[in-house]
């Protein structure tokens, strides 16, 4: 976690050392007002996902629909998945409202999402599948990255493991405690044609 801190403050200490010299230079300033924001935006998100993993939110039960939520993630990223030429099927079945948080729902769909694009080597693909089957509703998240190794299946879901250059290796471990928190489980398989996470939630009474 150090390490990932402390890379991006090593880049805004730089350009912050170089700015009183180098102010009226449109060429500094244009790098300094990209790459600075960016760079917090990094330390931001890092702490934002160590305050959620030590100190997760209470669930704020409602009536929620997955499928929007699905929808709302996948437009979210979709600048991102257009810059790494990656496509997005989505086969969404009808589905009951069900009782969860719509937010910490989002924030688990997006984790996914967000691990499956960073797995992929471009060209490739995401295909989202939601259904229900007896007393549960299921989303499935499925990519053609690189796929995760077997000796790791066991690990993904542990706080801080990673094998990405960069990253807090925090990601899966909110998802699996969001999912946990709202009585579901998170399943994962894998091959070298990438990885695949099933999610399965409680349907709920549906009177």
């Amino acid at each position: 976690m150090a390490h990932e801190i402390k890379n991006p403050l090593t880049s805004i200490k730089t350009f912050s050392e170089f700015l009183p010299a180098r102010h009226n230079d449109p060429v500094f300033l244009e790098k300094f007002c990209r790459i600075v924001p960016a760079e917090v935006d990094k330390i931001n998100n890092i702490v934002r996902q160590l305050l959620e993993f030590s100190k997760p939110a209470s669930l704020n039960i409602r009536r929620t629909d997955v499928n929007l939520l699905i929808n709302e993630t996948c437009e979210f990223l979709n600048n991102d998945f257009l810059r790494k030429n990656i496509s997005v099927e989505r086969h969404l079945s009808d589905l009951p409202r069900i009782n969860a948080d719509p937010v910490q729902l989002k924030q688990a769909f997006l984790n996914l999402l967000l691990n499956a694009k960073d797995a992929i080597r471009p060209p490739g693909s995401i295909v989202i599948r939601t259904g229900k089957e007896g007393t549960k509703v299921f989303v499935e998240i499925s990519d053609t990255g690189t796929g995760i190794e077997k000796e790791d299946l066991k690990r993904i879901f542990d706080p801080f493991f990673s094998r990405k250059d960069e990253g807090s290796g925090l990601g899966l471990s909110v998802v699996h405690g969001i999912i946990e928190k709202h009585e579901g489980s998170v399943k994962v398989s894998s091959t070298k044609e990438g990885a695949s996470f099933r999610i399965e939630l409680p349907a709920g009474d549906q009177t």
